[in-house]
């Protein structure tokens, strides 16, 4: 007959973390890098990125340059580029320097930060978002972000819908695949224009290879546009 196990192995069997190494409401916080470049890179230009826009046009064909070089100039003012060259190149650089998790006060809502290359936005995810992700399961992410700047009589709305396909397994964030497309609408005083991106898929939508790493980290404090 075996023996009843001890008050200090059951306690030390209910504190073990599960395959992600966290647990619900955990905050936390990876710095993203891409495992493929140069290891002599400054941190910096180690986080992964992305062009939407590619060449400057949209899904049509339309040139969409004047409008863009307008957006990289409202969000770059007064602060250092990661990547100067690839920003004059056309198109709209997309960057992640990390992803950021806390749980709400009453832990029923998760707000998932994603820090960027000037500022951050926020992205509202239930439990049920979250519970695969920690407990070290493969899961999917549908994301949506929308902001706005204006400029005398015109205002930009910018759209990014986002499918990240992730894993959590002994505190390391992995991103499988990405796929992403975005929009960008104008409007004056008479008209309003909405050009679509096309997609970007980016890592094997069903493959289990490495797109992107997170681990844990502190990351830059940046402005958060909603």
């Amino acid at each position: 007959m075996s023996e009843p196990l001890s008050s200090h192995s059951t306690e030390r069997k209910r504190s073990e973390k599960p395959q992600s190494g966290f647990s619900m409401n955990d905050s936390l916080s990876f710095i993203l890098t891409d495992p493929k470049a140069d290891r002599n890179l400054p941190q910096d230009q180690k986080h992964p990125w992305f062009r939407l826009f590619e060449q400057g046009k949209d899904l049509q064909g339309r040139d969409l340059n004047p409008t863009l070089d307008f957006l990289k100039f409202a969000r770059a003012i007064g602060r250092k580029q990661i990547r100067p060259e690839e920003d004059k190149a056309p198109g709209l650089t997309v960057t992640f320097r990390g992803i950021e998790l806390s749980p709400s006060a009453d832990n029923s809502t998760y707000t998932l930060k994603l820090v960027g290359e000037f500022n951050a936005t926020e992205v509202q995810l239930t439990k049920d978002d979250l519970q695969n992700l920690f407990d070290g399961r493969m899961t999917v992410w549908t994301l949506t972000n929308e902001t706005s700047r204006s400029t005398g009589s015109t205002r930009y709305i910018v759209k990014t819908d986002l499918n990240i396909r992730l894993s959590l397994e002994n505190k390391i964030l992995k991103i499988h695949s990405l796929e992403g497309s975005g929009t960008i609408t104008t409007i004056g005083f008479l008209s309003k224009e909405t050009y679509e991106s096309p997609k970007v898929q980016l890592g094997n939508p069903k493959g289990t290879g490495i797109l992107f790493e997170g681990r844990q980290g502190e990351l830059l404090k940046l402005p958060v546009i909603k």
